[in-house]
This record gives C-alpha cells, structure tokens and sequence, in this order.
C-alpha cells in the first residue's frame, strides 16, 4: 500500500463511525496507511472541568514536570502552568496542534514553563516527568506501556493519569 493509499479497514471504520471521526483535523491524511503507524487518538479538546478535574486530583507542586502525551492545543499544560506554576513539556504529532499550544501560552503567560514538541512519541524520552497525563488511545497507551512501567520502576513517587 501506497503513502496515498487509505487503509481499507479504517476507511470503513470512518464509514461507519462518522461522528467519532469527524473531529479528526484532515481525516483523509490521519488514516493514510504510513501516517496511521502513528496514530495515536483524534483531536478532541478537553472540557475546561476535565481539564479541572485533572488537576485537582493530581494536586501537582510548582517544582513538578508535567509531560502531557497527545497535548493538542495544550490546553492541560497551560492551565497546569498557570495554577501551579509548574512546568510541562506537551508532545502531539499535529504540528498545527503544537504551533496553537505555543501561541496560546505565549498568550497566557506561561511560554517560560511550557514546552511543546511536535514529535512521535516512540522518540520521547520521560526522563524528569514526575507526572505524566496521556490523552491516548489505548493501543497507543500499550505501546507505551513497558516504558512507563520503567520511568515508574526508577522514580518513585511518579504519577501517571490516562483520560
């Protein structure tokens, strides 16, 4: 199968499924065979008391590292950021995704506690993440599985929030 070639199987996925695809920013490319190898969730922003909710929980600490993996207009970090003056490093494929997350702190304040990386996440490296928030699907979350399990294995006290 081709670059240009969309999967079979996922072109009927979309198919029957319009409304869980709809949101995806350029479904035509986000299902291309190559590109799907990365695919890790559609775009969908988080509620503002999701987002809320999140951080209550978590109860982060100013001199915490956030990674948020699958961070898309960074919405989570920058709200970390704001309330707890923390820093966070935010990781998404869509690089109009990463470019609006930066543009957005930028706007909020915050560009000097947020990092965003338009990278796979197969390439990231967890180190310093004392709190790491995925917005993942879950078969990107098993292949992130063993890595995790060993950021945690060395560094007691890491959390790890999947939503």
């Amino acid at each position: 199968m081709s670059e240009d070639e969309c999967d079979p199987e996922m072109e009927e996925k979309m198919r029957r499924n319009p409304d869980l695809f709809s949101t995806c920013p350029r479904p035509k490319r986000l299902f291309c065979y190559d590109w799907a190898k990365s695919f890790v969730s559609p775009y969908v922003a988080s509620a503002e008391s999701t987002v809320n909710q999140i951080l209550e929980t978590v109860k982060l600490k100013p001199e915490e590292v956030v990674y948020d993996l699958g961070c898309g207009d960074g919405r989570f970090l920058i709200a970390a950021a704001r309330s707890y003056n923390c820093r966070g490093i935010g990781v998404d494929l869509d690089e109009g995704l990463v470019e609006l997350a930066r543009s957005t702190a930028e706007e909020a304040g915050v560009s000097e506690l947020t990092d965003f990386k338009c990278m796979d996440l197969n390439e990231l490296q967890l180190d310093g993440a004392d709190v790491i928030v995925m917005f993942l699907l879950p078969v990107a979350i098993k292949g992130l599985e063993e890595r995790i399990l060993q950021h945690l294995l060395h560094n007691p006290g890491a959390a790890v929030v999947s939503v």
